[in-house]
């Protein structure tokens, strides 16, 4: 339907317009929107997704991604869990010590830098640390690196003079003076 917009009519077209009246904008839009898809907060609503907790997770979600991937990011999520308790149950690693590896921007340059693994995003170096590092490293691996990363092993100007690792570091992508 989207595709399909109603032609303006041929005054509107040649330049003559009408006073503009909200009450008939709104008057237009429900007749065209009730064709349409529902917005994602209002479709989750309408779905049963309706507590403040549900409708605020929506709401952050939606705000990163567009409708079509908002709602079933939130079906899936909801699927599992509905509530801040149930969330509380899911693995995390820094809040309840569960074994997770958290690959952020410092965890996927350092790794790749170090030639530990070769991944070209960070979910494929989660992936690929997943199955190569020892469980016992999975949470401290984000606690080190990110300070590391910052000032140490930094992304434009890496300071290897200065890194206790460079006598095994590959040096994956860094130039060399």
């Amino acid at each position: 339907m989207a595709d399909d917009p109603t032609p303006l009519p041929a005054d509107t077209a040649a330049g003559s317009k009408e006073p503009f009246d909200i009450h008939e904008v709104f008057h237009h839009l429900r007749a065209v929107c009730a064709r349409l898809p529902k917005a994602a907060m209002f479709q989750l609503r309408d779905e049963g997704y309706y507590t403040p907790y549900e409708q605020l997770v929506a709401s952050l979600i939606s705000a990163r991604t567009l409708d079509e991937a908002t709602i079933p990011v939130c079906h899936r999520l909801f699927a599992r869990a509905r509530t801040p308790a149930t969330v509380t149950a899911l693995t995390l690693a820094v809040g309840f010590s569960e074994p997770a590896i958290c690959v952020d921007i410092h965890v996927h340059r350092i790794t790749n830098r170090w030639g530990y693994v070769a991944e070209p995003t960070p979910e494929r170096t989660m992936a690929a640390l997943a199955s190569k590092l020892s469980q016992q490293y999975w949470i401290e691996i984000n606690k080190r690196l990110v300070p590391f990363g910052k000032h140490v092993c930094t992304g434009p100007r890496p300071k290897c003079p200065m890194c206790p690792l460079l006598s095994m570091c590959q040096q994956v992508g860094v130039g060399r003076a």
